[in-house]
């Protein structure tokens, strides 16, 4: 799939009467500023979901940036003929079949193949899983990118997660801690109808607030709603 990228600035899109229309300047400058770019659609992807994820990892790479294109499930076979569709990650957001039979967080007892910074964050290499025989998506990620993740547990509440993180600050001389939720409820107030999953939410995030006493910490939310647990209007 081509694409000339120089029609970006002359303008693609067609307003009511018919002229063409340029794109915002802040739109032309936070792509021109932007190098590696997550891009991600709505869970159950129909086709057009499809192509205009297909559409925008074009764009960005006739702009000379390195895109992911990541969607919550596996492309379906209706739309693997569609150029570039092999570079869809599937699986990314969360899993819909049940892999581990024991609910709750593991503690580093519990776990094998990691490297612990903290009783509560480890190093996770491809092979990092639970002593039950279950892979980590963190180990998958580790096999995808070639590189070592960070794995954290909440089974020892919030202050002790936060130790964890503040001794891997330490170890990797990062001066902030950033915090990434997707979808939203990780800032939900409890009262929301469709909120189904607040206890991790809520631990991580008390964790980053008390981190956040020492090393500058803040929190990041991707794809309003993309988890459809909170509306974009709940979490404005």
């Amino acid at each position: 799939m081509n694409f000339d990228a120089s029609l970006l600035k002359q303008g693609t899109a067609y307003g009511q009467e018919g002229a063409p229309v340029a794109p915002p300047p802040r739109l032309l400058n936070l792509l021109e500023t932007s190098h590696h770019v997550l891009c991600i659609s709505h869970v159950s992807p129909d086709g057009d979901a499809v192509g205009s994820l297909l559409g925008v990892g074009a764009i960005l790479r006739a702009l000379g940036k390195q895109p992911v294109l990541a969607l919550q499930d596996e492309l379906t076979p209706e739309y693997q003929f569609l150029p570039g569709a092999e570079t869809i990650i599937g699986g990314v957001a969360w899993e819909r079949v049940v892999f581990d039979a024991q609910p709750g967080a593991r503690t580093l007892d519990e776990v094998e193949e990691v490297r612990p910074i903290h009783d509560t964050v480890w190093w996770a290499g491809q092979e990092a899983r639970t002593k039950t025989g279950v892979r980590f998506t963190e180990a998958k990620v580790a096999e995808i990118s070639g590189r070592d993740t960070l794995l954290v547990t909440v089974g020892g509440g919030p202050k002790a997660l936060a130790e964890g993180l503040l001794e891997a600050a330490r170890q990797l001389d990062a001066d902030r801690i950033i915090g990434v939720d997707v979808g939203g409820d990780a800032i939900a107030t409890g009262e929301e109808p469709d909120l189904r999953s607040p206890l991790c939410d809520s631990v991580l995030v008390a964790a980053l607030a008390e981190a956040g006493l020492e090393v500058p910490s803040m929190l990041g939310v991707l794809g309003y709603g993309s988890d459809a647990e909170l509306s974009p209007e709940e979490i404005d």
